[in-house]
């Protein structure tokens, strides 16, 4: 690779959208990639009018609205009684959530960066980068030993990222929860189809996401999630099973020499508000028009979004405490919140433009 340029190591959704951005903007771009294709799992599922509102310009979110499933709001049950529904009405040219399975979001993102003639290298992973007194990086490739010296370098290589590793960057990782389950499966039954179901049951909480007609995603604090589904709801298929742990993390740094740290490469949280991804194409964006500005513009994104992942993983880890409340009186502060965010007007409004990424 001849000096110069930004490379793109990783292929996910941070990764993808940091080099369509820059390469809208006239900025040579390599995007490479250690996995051999993008992922087949749906892994993350929303698309917040904040990312949408980010990547208009690309041609992108025009795709996904049209591959996408609409979901209206969020209907939230205690385990019997009237449920609560918090509709998703914020003002904005993107005025809904949209679920759209990662592997589609990845596709759509490529696509686009292949229009533009950028096409992701497949199984070349980095496996060394060191800094050159300046803070160049040079960057060796797998599997042939290539070494590239671009002018900048974007890790957006996920939560174990090999570039973070490799300039020893401090990773203070916090697990607070293990084997919360989730299951994508083919349904019959009563689950809503047009939004998202939430039900804090005595028996723990079930979340439930449509993806397609009949297809729903079911998320549980425990490994298996479908015991908590309502009565008249019957599993037809499975289609993925997995388990997770709940890990918060923020790097020590975004930026070393001209190293930058995207997405899950700079830091993890709960999944609980559906941030993570979004919050990672942020980050790309972001990053991209930084880097089309000037060092001093990076230094500034680098310090803004390590802010904002630091307010980001506290919401979560928030959220995510109250969504396993087991005490009776804990239970009843979680039903009388969640209500009022639902009907109270102001609370409504902050809990939306939280959801949607927009403040």
């Amino acid at each position: 690779m001849s000096e110069g340029g930004v490379l793109v190591a990783g292929a996910g959704p941070v990764g993808l959208a940091t080099a369509l951005e820059l390469s809208c903007l006239g900025h040579p771009v390599r995007v490479v990639e250690r996995d051999r294709d993008y992922h087949e799992e749906s892994r993350a599922l929303g698309v917040n009018p904040r990312t949408l509102e980010l990547l208009e310009h690309t041609g992108v979110s025009a795709r996904l609205w049209e591959v996408g499933k609409r979901v209206d709001g969020v209907e939230i049950a205690f385990g019997g009684g009237a449920p609560t529904f918090l509709p998703f009405d914020v003002r904005h040219r993107w005025p809904l959530m949209l679920i759209v399975p990662q592997s589609r979001t990845e596709r759509v993102l490529g696509e686009a960066l292949a229009a533009r003639g950028v096409p992701v290298e497949w199984e070349r992973p980095v496996t060394r980068v060191r800094l050159e007194a300046d803070g160049a990086p040079v960057v060796t490739l797998g599997p042939d030993g290539e070494e590239a010296r671009p002018g900048w370098l974007v890790a957006a290589d996920g939560a174990r990222s090999t570039v973070r590793g490799a300039l020893d960057v401090a990773w203070p990782e916090e697990t607070t929860h293990r084997d919360w389950g989730i299951l994508d499966a083919r349904v019959e039954g009563t689950l809503p189809r047009d939004r998202v179901f939430a039900d804090f049951g005595a028996d723990g909480p079930l979340v439930s996401i449509p993806i397609e007609e009949d297809v729903v995603r079911l998320i549980a604090t425990r490994p298996d999630p479908a015991p908590l589904l309502p009565a008249g709801v019957r599993i037809l298929e499975e289609i993925w099973r997995s388990t997770f742990d709940i890990r918060f993390a923020v790097a020590g740094t975004f930026l070393t020499g001209r190293v930058a740290l995207a997405g899950d490469a700079a830091h993890v949280h709960s999944p609980v508000g559906a941030r993570g991804m979004n919050l990672g194409i942020e980050d790309a964006v972001l990053l991209a028009r930084a880097l089309d500005a000037d060092p001093p513009a990076v230094a500034r994104w680098a310090a803004e979004r390590r802010g904002k992942a630091h307010t980001v993983l506290r919401q979560t880890r928030l959220a995510t405490r109250g969504v396993r409340v087991t005490s009776g009186p804990a239970r009843l502060l979680r039903r009388s919140v969640l209500r009022a965010a639902a009907r109270v007007g102001p609370l409504r409004r902050a809990a939306l433009r939280r959801l949607g990424g927009l403040g």
